[in-house]
């Protein structure tokens, strides 16, 4: 007796759930050659094809079963998940929207609407994938995952202010849920907020001891705030969580470089486990730096020919670049250097993290402080009415490498001297302005503003050390030199250090070096928009010293080498302090201190030596404008 099509499904269902697939699909297909469009066959069939991985041949399945009967709710959420499984991102969309019409659960389009978002996500089309996430929301208000997913995506277009608010949303929703905590951690130090960021990790953890990620990220965020051995712990544990997380193996390594413990670096990196990762490129780099920085430049030289760049991290490729640079100066071979330190400048100056630090902005606010001081300057005399604080901090200025890390070194082995190295006061100052002030917002400043910007300085300061415990404070951070008219108004007499080095080798050497980016230090890439730089930051220098008769000491790092003692004496009666003969061991002091935040973390550790004295003549016959430029401040400062 031949069954009809109704009993045809009903046993073709019955061997699809008892796992006889084959028997299952030929139920179907028999169906299917005499009613072709018999929804519920191409459905089940579709159902198969899925189950075998063959999506695309479902997807026609789905299509016929739902415009046959759009009404059932299934051949509708069977149809969207096979367009997003085969990238059909449009026509997924479309069906979701005649889903709400045919009456599809709210809570199963908000799911569809969610899955296709974390598609779009995958292959970065952020922008659409934003768009669904916020579909879903509005169809599901409380729906966690798209307000994670959201929050993720935000994140990644830089909307880090709304990918924040997500991920709030998200944990209000559920507190339980750590992945949320981790990656709101992630946003926050993407917005400089460390301590809230350290806190959204903390909770991670607390959720999630095992969650290797999250302890590593806390490193990153502890060695931001100079708590190195918390971040050494931190990258130990997520390595003893996770044996294969690369990425803390890589960290501990930039933490152990930048303390200078060399050795152990190189014990990590030659280690067994270091095998079994990937990223070997990123370790050779570490171990040819650390064989350079021990000066056996043979061997770094051998393991830089090892290192395939494009192997590398990108934030590492134009440090490989520098390091080959250095290896080429060291040989003499000045011509391949120069052109190396060019094609490490040009790879930074291509991408992405240059162009948001936009450096044209920064550098015309910048020039247009000169232009004010030049013009007050000739309208007015100054006169101040701020009452000095009981505490005037000493400011080490001058303009990047022009020897301030050296300085910083030397003065903190003294024993009444406490030094800050770059740490964020004058940002803090400025930000109780909201905004960049003027020079006439500032020389009109009263001593109710003065003291509001004065506390902000000192609310950020007692974050790193006891007030009043050394006779004297120094504020090291050398593009300070660019505040001189705040500084000098909320600290009226206060002392400035000012560091100096020939001009040629100060422009030369900022353009040798791999600076984290940032607005100023991208203005670094360029001879000659580091030439123009450095004559705003001195013209600075130079109006202030005039117009506000500050308290100056000069001091040439070309003499500091010569002559220290009486170089250092000098420097120590400016400050009112006597010479003390552990300040020759000042080397004791660099080793001794977790972490150096400048690209001279690896010379203040050895002894004074004067080849960095005039290297500029290396590469005379590429400095020839840029000599006739900076030929005003060579005079001024007696080269």
């Amino acid at each position: 007796m031949e069954l009809t099509i109704e009993q045809t499904l009903r046993k073709g269902v019955e061997a699809h759930k008892a796992g006889k697939l084959q028997e299952a699909e030929r139920l179907y297909r028999a169906i299917l050659k005499s009613q072709p469009l018999h929804p519920d066959a191409n459905h089940n069939l579709g159902v198969l094809a899925v189950s075998a991985s063959k999506v695309d041949k479902a997807l026609t399945l789905f299509k016929t079963a739902f415009e046959t009967n759009p009404n059932i709710e299934q051949f509708c959420l069977s149809y969207i998940d096979a367009l997003i499984k085969e990238k059909y991102f449009d026509d997924a969309n479309e069906v979701i929207e005649k889903g709400k019409i045919q009456g599809v659960a709210i809570e199963k389009l908000a799911e569809a609407y969610s899955s296709l978002g974390n598609a779009l996500q995958e292959i970065s089309s952020l922008e659409k994938a934003e768009l669904s996430y916020l579909k879903a929301i509005a169809l599901k208000p409380h729906s966690v995952e798209a307000y994670y997913n959201l929050g993720n995506t935000l994140k990644k277009l830089t909307r880090l202010e709304e990918a924040k608010t997500s991920y709030i949303k998200a944990i209000d929703l559920k507190p339980d849920f750590p992945q949320a905590h981790n990656n709101l951690g992630i946003t926050l130090k993407g917005q400089g907020k460390l301590e809230e960021a350290e806190a959204s990790y903390m909770q991670a953890i607390g959720l999630k001891p095992d969650y290797a990620e999250a302890h590593n990220n806390l490193g990153v965020t502890l060695q931001e705030l100079g708590r190195l051995d918390e971040a050494e712990t931190s990258y130990s544990q997520a390595i003893a969580l996770k044996p294969g997380l690369t990425e803390a193996h890589l960290n501990l390594c930039e933490l152990l470089e930048k303390m200078n413990r060399a050795d152990e670096l190189l014990s990590f990196i030659r280690s067994e486990s270091r095998k079994i990762l990937e990223k070997k490129a990123d370790f050779l780099y570490f171990e040819a730096l650390i064989e350079f920085r021990k000066e056996n430049y043979e061997t770094a030289a051998e393991l830089v020919k090892k290192i395939n760049i494009n192997e590398l991290m990108d934030k590492r490729q134009p440090s490989l670049m520098k390091l080959q640079a250095d290896l080429y100066h060291n040989k003499k071979s000045y011509n391949a250097a120069f052109e190396s330190y060019k094609s490490k400048n040009k790879y930074i100056k291509d991408s992405l993290e240059y162009k948001k630090q936009e450096p044209e902005k920064y550098f015309i606010q910048q020039r247009e402080k000169v232009i004010q001081i030049q013009k007050l300057q000739e309208q007015s005399a100054y006169k101040s009415v701020i009452k000095p604080r009981w505490i005037q901090p000493t400011f080490l200025i001058g303009f990047p490498r022009s020897g301030t890390t050296l300085l910083d070194t030397i003065l903190r082995t003294h024993s009444n001297i406490d030094v800050l190295e770059e740490l964020p006061m004058m940002q803090k100052m400025n930000a109780s302005f909201g905004g960049i002030p003027t020079i006439s917002m500032i020389e009109a400043m009263d001593n109710t503003a003065a003291e509001i910007a004065s506390g902000c300085y000192f609310e950020e300061l007692e974050k790193h050390i006891e007030i009043g415990k050394k006779q004297t404070l120094v504020d090291k951070l050398p593009l300070n030199i660019l505040q001189l008219p705040l500084i000098n108004q909320v600290f009226p007499n206060t002392k400035y250090i000012i560091a100096l080095r020939h001009p040629l080798d100060c422009v030369l050497s900022c353009w040798m070096q791999n600076f984290q980016l940032n607005p100023p230090m991208a203005n670094m890439i360029e001879l000659g928009r580091i030439v123009d730089f450095y004559d705003v930051a001195m013209s600075i220098l130079k109006l202030s010293e005039e117009r506000y008769s500050l308290e100056t000491h000069r001091i040439r790092y070309e003499d500091l080498v010569v002559d220290f003692e009486e170089n250092v004496t000098n420097l120590l009666n400016f400050l009112g302090l006597e010479w003390e003969e552990e300040l020759r061991s000042y080397q004791k002091t660099a080793l001794a201190r977790d972490r150096i935040r400048t690209p001279s973390s690896s010379q203040v550790v050895k002894p004074l030596y004067q080849t960095a004295s005039y290297r500029w003549k290396h590469y005379e016959e590429y400095l020839g404008q840029y000599k006739t430029r900076l030929a005003p401040w060579i005079q001024e400062y007696g080269y």
